[in-house]
């Protein structure tokens, strides 16, 4: 059966707008921000104190971490560019314990 030729059947043209742009949680914002500022803590932290560095850099990359879960926007792109900047650290540190290991056991 065709429903065009159906009297009862009413026929709609609307067309669905876009949803509108959704904001940052406050919350989640603030524990963005946290991260990121705790990512470059840490790397100023690098040449004084490597084990408090390392510390900040885990603690940086999980708030980033949590920071990414928020709609797209300049705050997630900012969490996210918190997790880059501790996970770095965090590759750094490992590659050069692992290599200072290496090179003492030989």
């Amino acid at each position: 059966m065709d429903n065009t030729t159906d009297p009862s059947v009413e026929q709609t043209s609307e067309v669905s707008q876009p949803a509108p742009a959704a904001k940052p949680v406050p919350r989640r914002r603030a524990v963005t921000l946290t991260g990121f500022v705790l990512g470059l803590i840490a790397w100023a932290l690098m040449m004084l104190a490597p084990v408090v560095s390392g510390c900040v850099a885990a603690v940086g990359c999980v708030l980033s971490a949590i920071g990414c879960a928020q709609p797209r926007s300049g705050m997630r792109n900012l969490a996210i560019t918190g997790v880059i900047v501790s996970a770095v650290l965090l590759v750094i540190y490992g590659l050069f314990v692992t290599g200072i290991n290496l090179i003492e056991s030989m």
